[in-house]
């Protein structure tokens, strides 16, 4: 059994060396520029939320509704920070600005950068625009 593994490993490794670099970063995929904003959320987040969980959502629903925020939600157990996509580092920013969350102590801190993406349904949807 091992030695198959091992004459498979080396097939593996002989086809990676025939493989042509030229090709492949000519046909490499235009990075789409979009905006991560992640946010560290406060100790107790589930219970400190509430107060201010339909404003956060009617806020993030309505600026997906106008095209400048793609998807977001929480990392779970714990809950501790918080993702949002946006289309751009500009209205991640515009987004943090305003989040009703950020407006009340919720989230204490917060990072935007710039996200390349190259592949995925939403990249594949937004090339032939």
């Amino acid at each position: 059994m091992l030695r198959q593994a091992q004459r498979t490993c080396h097939l593996l490794s002989a086809t990676t060396r025939s493989f042509s670099t030229t090709s492949a970063i000519s046909s490499a995929p235009t990075p789409m520029k979009l905006g991560l904003l992640q946010y560290n959320y406060v100790d107790n987040m589930l219970e400190k939320r509430q107060p201010h969980r339909a404003a956060h959502l009617a806020y993030a629903s309505s600026k997906n509704s106008q095209g400048d925020i793609i998807m977001g939600g929480a990392l779970n157990e714990p809950v501790d920070k918080g993702i949002i996509v946006c289309t751009s580092v500009t209205t991640a920013e515009a987004f943090a600005a305003n989040d009703p969350y950020v407006l009340n102590g919720l989230v204490s801190s917060y990072e935007v950068r710039e996200y390349n993406v190259v592949v995925g349904s939403y990249y594949d949807t937004q090339q032939g625009q």
